[in-house]
């Protein structure tokens, strides 16, 4: 609330802005993967071969590795943060 601060705080904000923002975009990567596995495999169509499904897969277990990351990332900040 101190004007004097923001010019210190305004450059760590934005860092976290912009790697929150990422986050949240790596979690609707790992949604997407989700619904086309959930939808190729509940389909007769093309989008269903055994290809394409090991292809949602593997989106699906690197958005999911992404986010454990960040799990990960997030729980070492609040042990840091409580030292």
């Amino acid at each position: 609330s101190a004007p004097q601060s923001r010019t210190h705080l305004a450059p760590t904000i934005a860092a976290f802005s912009a790697q929150l923002d990422h986050g949240a975009r790596q979690y609707n990567e790992m949604v997407t993967a989700a619904a086309q596995l959930v939808s190729a495999a509940n389909t007769g169509s093309m989008s269903s071969s055994p290809m394409s499904q090991q292809r949602y897969r593997d989106e699906l277990v690197n958005a999911t590795d992404r986010l454990m990351g960040w799990a990960q990332a997030f729980d070492e900040l609040g042990h840091l943060r409580g030292a």
